[in-house]
């Protein structure tokens, strides 16, 4: 789960501001009450998770390459996102979703197309989307209710969005409608299932990014709008936001903890065929302040291995999430407590893909990452 937002949380989950996250400008999750278990110290990790049995899969074989997608951003001081795409695009990524256009009450779409990022996905050969938010300064459930509960206002949002498509040169849309009303679900599949009519129809696709949850919920606030079924039968691919699953918002924990990720893919693999579902990686941990919860904040993996030589911390295992932490007092005595994705962590969570038979990756986001993360994720996603 942002553009410049950095917005009100996310994916599982219900409105907390992600204090300090000017990292991001999406999120995930509901701030709910902590699962995880005490911390395991552990240095090195141990050898492998044993999954549980796979979900059956809807078809025997995928049809199409497994799907690589980064969430690409822009802001008039940070070039991360490009720089990523001309290290990453092609040989790592395969497809990138430009977070720079919002849907308006009005039916309009408000924003720009990075041309500089479009011309490096075009030589990269990377497929680009444009990905279209509910409102330009963070996700609006009065906004979504707006657009969507119109059926002549939707059916101008997908006019517009068909026209950018056209005038840009995407490949397709990429609808990242958060914060919705449980109310608006029924109108949110029907303006999904308009729009794929559309994009289907001039050759183009269309994805959705969804809230994570391991059952439908259907009055939850955050995860209610999402008919999941419904959905993956619309869009092209579905991307679980299987991250957040703690945040700043609350008590330390895994940003997504193996158990929980395959918790939500065994439920989204019953209700959308597997080979449409993309699953969502984290390139980012979290900083927790045991004195001050406002100074919590987002850290980018790239400048993890830079806090740990500042802070002399010591990596630490979680054997039960599988995800690694670790704890630093910082120089006004206050005790940090950190949780975040490294090669490890992030290649079990891609080595998932091949035991549920899922279409791919989707991470948030371009910039935040380092090799070693791409890395991870190839070896997943290669089942090594």
């Amino acid at each position: 789960m942002n553009k410049q937002i950095w917005l009100p949380t996310v994916i599982l989950a219900a409105g907390a501001l992600l204090a300090g996250t000017a990292l991001f400008e999406k999120t995930a999750q509901t701030p709910a009450p902590p699962t995880h278990t005490a911390p395991t110290a552990a240095p090195v990790a141990p050898a492998g998770p044993v999954y549980g049995p796979a979900v059956p899969n809807w078809e025997s074989e995928l049809t199409e390459p497994l799907a690589v997608l980064g969430y690409y951003t822009v802001s008039n001081t940070n070039k991360a996102s490009l720089d990523s795409l001309h290290s990453f695009g092609g040989g790592f990524l395969n497809q990138m979703t430009t977070m720079t256009f919002s849907a308006l009450p009005d039916g309009t779409i408000e924003g720009h197309a990075p041309q500089d990022g479009l011309q490096a996905a075009r030589q990269e050969n990377v497929k680009a989307l444009a990905s279209l938010t509910n409102g330009k300064d963070g996700f609006s459930p009065d906004t979504a209710h707006a657009v969507l509960s119109d059926p002549n206002l939707r059916g101008k949002l997908v006019q517009n969005a068909i026209a950018l498509c056209e005038q840009h040169g995407y490949g397709g849309i990429n609808v990242d409608f958060e914060n919705m009303l449980p109310a608006d679900r029924a109108d949110f599949t029907a303006f999904m299932t308009e729009l794929s009519n559309a994009l289907h129809a001039g050759g183009r696709t269309l994805t959705v990014s969804v809230m994570a949850k391991t059952s439908d919920s259907p009055k939850s606030n955050w995860v209610g709008t999402f008919d999941y079924a419904a959905l993956g039968q619309a869009a092209d691919q579905v991307e679980l936001m299987t991250y957040d699953q703690h945040g700043t918002w609350g008590e330390p924990g895994a940003v997504a903890g193996l158990p929980w990720v395959e918790k939500v893919i065994r439920y989204a693999s019953s209700q959308i065929p597997s080979q449409k579902i993309l699953l969502g990686l984290a390139a980012y941990g979290y900083d927790w302040n045991s004195a001050n919860a406002k100074q919590n904040k987002a850290v980018a993996l790239k400048n993890i291995p830079a806090l740990l030589q500042k802070t002399g911390a010591a990596p630490q295992w979680n054997d039960a999430d599988q995800s690694p932490y670790f704890t630093y007092t910082a120089e006004d005595g206050a005790v940090h407590n950190v949780w975040y994705e490294n090669p490890q962590s992030i290649a079990r969570k891609a080595n998932l893909v091949s035991h549920y038979h899922l279409g791919g990756v989707a991470m948030w986001k371009m910039g935040l990452e380092d090799n070693a993360f791409w890395q991870a994720v190839k070896t997943g996603l290669e089942g090594k």
